[in-house]
């Protein structure tokens, strides 16, 4: 992700985050844990264990393999060295590598922490393409300086931290932080395109403060007619049509740390304001965004010095929640602290809060923890979700609910490349939802009564048996292969003068064989439906069941109900066996166990749907690529599991074919399909 974010910048810092995201997957454990570094408050953890993988597949298997040998000649290119083996660069894989992050009200750190054991081999990499002066001593630990970036590295014999900052949008929007910075007010649009107005872009005065913790970050500036201190650098004035605030140097910028308990109304006034030149709209909000980069490499620069002199007396290691989901047999685990906090921190970074007040999305779930195990013949990922008391009730009440034992008669598991089995009661869901919405917006500061009144009307107006009795919540979609259908269409052909000239032309459709089932206890509302259908000609009878009639459909599509079931398909061939009850099903113990026991429930087999599919010499290397890999994939599934001491829990298992020493094996025997 940050190496995406960053693809622009120098080499060396584009090395390092490529450095950081992708040796994570080779590290493992080690008796001096990094997770000392990390805050108990972080919001989320990843942690990889390499051991567990370097066990399953070798450094000297993994150099030689297809990902391991682009890994090392995009680490090489660009720079005077070349990689052969991936330990070259300095990391130690034995030893337990993360990613964290944290957020609070102005910014969101995205944190890697890497195990080093050879430091110097590290600083080689840095050394390849500039100037030894580009490796700079900071106490016990050195840094890379990037000013350029939101992004920090440092490092010392022990590990390699990479800070990427992300500064909050909405943060800047709100009318107390306009008066602190002066940038994100309103922009006038209709003068985007204008000439870009140096003033504008430069930074002239910032004061930055966050809440947790609270930093503030000065970004100097050079009045008018006053010559620059040697050693300075300021933002040279951008061209014209173009914008730039390059050079802004690391001394720059001042860090002070206030008191936690300061509110942002309390903290003195700059004696100088941000300025802005307003002849541009487009100039200004540029402007803008650069003033926010800037605050934010400051406080992510603060905030990787935090992390390096940290100990862990307030560590993720004194975290109950985050210890309660540790499993030294997983080669992945993830953890976050709270749902609400995550989606919320999104939303507000993006779009701000909604009338004038965050909302509580996700209000009554507590922490999310996700494993992932690969095993001899199979890769499975395990994942959990706390809730409090009451939503837990709700859960129960709205997936009490099995799947319609009669859908089993129309299932032939032979022929069947996957399925979707959904069940929930309707009715329980239709009565808890206002509760829900009230629960999310209906304490607004603005509108909160008008919001509340609008859920109690809609709750009024509907009746929750009625729809029940209608669509009573199971449901299966079964996908049962894919087939070629020839179509005609008008093209041109071009003679030696290009003179184009109308001819039809014909081509394949590739249409899937697709059955979808429903519950009614109520039909004749849907027969009413029926005949609306009918006399709008959209619905041809033929027999028992319906031709849905869709324009410039590339299928045809039937519709049948029959013993209070709900058919939808597209083979006429099955539909008038259901219809007349000669449909023979022949449904497997494993797939009938997994619908019945999990109100979710889902099946792929990329083998079966690589063998349905018909490739010809139209198609491009890449989808025979696709078709090839798919054909030697195991089957996926999923399920919900019942809730258990307030946990949802969910699972995801991907077979392993015989032929493998064990399942990395096999993904890196993919990988390495996938690219020939």
């Amino acid at each position: 992700m940050v190496f995406i974010v960053l693809k622009k910048q120098i080499i060396q810092m584009k090395k390092i985050y490529l450095l950081a995201f992708l040796l994570m997957a080779i590290t493992g454990i080690q008796a001096q844990d990094l997770a000392s570094k990390i805050p108990a408050d972080a919001t989320a953890v990843v942690s990889i264990k390499g051991k567990n993988l370097t066990d399953l597949l070798s450094i000297k298997e993994f150099n030689n393999s297809y990902l391991g040998k682009k890994i090392l000649r995009e680490l090489s290119t660009g720079i005077k060295l070349k990689f052969t083996d991936i330990e070259e660069l300095g990391v130690n894989l034995t030893a337990t590598s993360y990613y964290f992050t944290r957020s609070n009200d102005s910014i969101t750190y995205h944190c890697f922490l890497l195990p080093l054991k050879n430091a110097a081999n590290l600083e080689k990499l840095f050394r390849a393409g500039k100037q030894a002066a580009f490796i700079t001593n900071k106490g016990d630990y050195r840094a890379f300086p990037a000013t350029d970036s939101t992004g920090v590295v440092l490092w010392n014999n022990e590990m390699l931290l990479v800070v990427k900052g992300d500064a909050k949008r909405s943060f800047f929007s709100t009318a107390e932080a306009y008066g602190r910075y002066g940038i994100f007010k309103n922009y006038d649009y209709s003068t985007y395109g204008s000439t870009v107005d140096s003033a504008a872009v430069a930074v002239d005065t910032a004061v930055a403060v966050e809440r947790i913790p609270r930093e503030e970050t000065v970004i100097k500036s050079t009045p008018k007619g006053k010559k620059v201190p040697k050693g300075k650098k300021v933002i040279r004035k951008a061209k014209k049509g173009k914008k730039s605030t390059k050079n802004i140097s690391q001394d720059e910028i001042i860090m002070n740390a206030p008191s936690d308990e300061v509110a942002i109304q309390d903290i003195p006034q700059a004696e100088e304001t941000i300025t802005t030149d307003t002849t541009s709209s487009y100039s200004s909000y540029y402007g803008d965004w650069e003033k926010m980069k800037t605050l934010a490499y400051g406080w992510s620069e603060k905030y990787a010095q935090e992390i390096v002199n940290s100990t862990s007396t307030n560590s993720i290691l004194t975290n109950a929640s985050y210890q309660k989901n540790l499993d030294e047999n997983a080669e992945i685990t993830i953890w976050i602290a709270s749902l609400q906090n995550i989606y919320g921190n999104i939303f507000d970074t993006f779009y701000g809060s909604v009338f004038g007040k965050k909302t509580n999305y996700l209000s009554g779930y507590g922490s999310m923890s996700a494993k992932l195990y690969m095993e001899q013949d199979r890769i499975y990922f395990m994942g959990g979700m706390e809730m409090d008391n009451e939503q837990a009730e709700i859960y129960n009440r709205v997936t009490d609910k099995k799947l319609n034992k009669n859908f089993f008669k129309y299932i032939n598991s032979d022929k069947l490349v996957g399925y979707i089995s959904y069940a929930i009661n309707t009715k329980a869901y239709l009565e808890e939802y206002p509760k829900m919405l009230k629960k999310m917006f209906g304490d607004m500061d603005k509108v909160g009564d008008e919001i509340s009144l609008g859920i109690d009307f809609f709750s009024l107006l509907l009746d929750e048996e009625a729809v029940a009795n209608v669509a009573p919540g199971d449901m299966l979609f079964l996908l049962n292969g894919l087939s070629q259908k020839e179509y005609t269409y008008t093209g041109y052909d071009y003679d030696e003068d290009y003179n184009g000239k109308e001819v039809e032309k014909k081509g394949m459709h590739t249409i899937p064989d697709f059955l979808f089932m429903m519950s009614t206890k109520d039909p004749q509302f849907l027969e009413k439906l029926i005949n609306y259908g009918k006399k709008k000609k959209v619905l041809i009878q033929e027999g028992n069941f319906y031709k849905i009639e869709v324009p410039e459909s590339p299928f045809a599509c039937y519709l049948l109900i029959k013993d209070d079931i709900i058919f939808l398909g597209t083979s006429h061939e099955d539909m008038v066996k259901i219809a007349n009850g000669s449909y023979e099903s022949k449904i497997s113990k494993e797939h009938k166990t997994l619908m019945s026991k999990h109100n979710f429930a889902s099946f792929f087999s990329p083998r079966r749907l690589s063998s349905s599919l018909v490739l010809t010499d139209e198609y491009d290397k890449t989808l025979k690529r696709m078709n090839k890999v798919l054909d030697k994939m195991g089957d996926i599934s999923m399920k919900a599991n019942k809730i258990e001491n307030n946990i949802a829990s969910f699972e995801v298992s991907v077979g392993v074919p015989g032929g493998y020493s064990n399942s990395l094996q096999y993904i890196f025997s993919l990988i390495d399909d996938s690219s020939k």
